[in-house]
């Protein structure tokens, strides 16, 4: 079983990050680790991270001055031990059966995109010329 980095930047989300934690340590795939990286949040955003990490072994909270999304997650890639990287918005939740989507797929494919779906029920690609599915190496995606 591969091992999944959920990387979580955060930032002024303490009325979201509950929720959003507890969908992925729901999910039936249990090798993963969470890396919870504050972004300088002037809330109590910061305490939360580290509350969760105390709750959790595969929580850990990371912080750093406030930088930007970006540098957050880039923050989170450096202290990633998995095999596997996922990035999820501190504001969102991953639906029950996600791991069990990524069995199924190729575990021969560098990159695996998914769409997203809005409560509204519109769906949302990544980006309009990279269509869903699995990419057996960068080259795939084309220009």
């Amino acid at each position: 079983m591969p091992k999944i980095s959920v990387i979580i930047p955060v930032y002024k989300v303490e009325r979201y990050l509950d929720a959003c934690v507890a969908s992925v340590t729901g999910q039936t795939y249990t090798n993963l680790e969470i890396i919870l990286v504050d972004d300088g949040s002037p809330d109590d955003t910061s305490t939360l991270c580290d509350t969760l990490a105390a709750e959790d072994p595969r929580v850990r909270a990371l912080h750093r001055p406030n930088g930007g999304a970006g540098a957050a997650r880039n923050t989170g890639l450096d202290a990633a031990r998995g095999d596997w990287v996922l990035f999820l918005d501190a504001d969102d939740v991953l639906l029950p059966g996600l791991w069990a989507a990524l069995a199924a797929l190729s575990t021969e494919a560098d990159m695996i995109l998914f769409g997203l779906t809005r409560e509204s029920g519109t769906t949302v690609t990544p980006a309009d010329f990279l269509a869903e599915g699995a990419y057996p190496d960068l080259q795939a995606l084309g220009s």
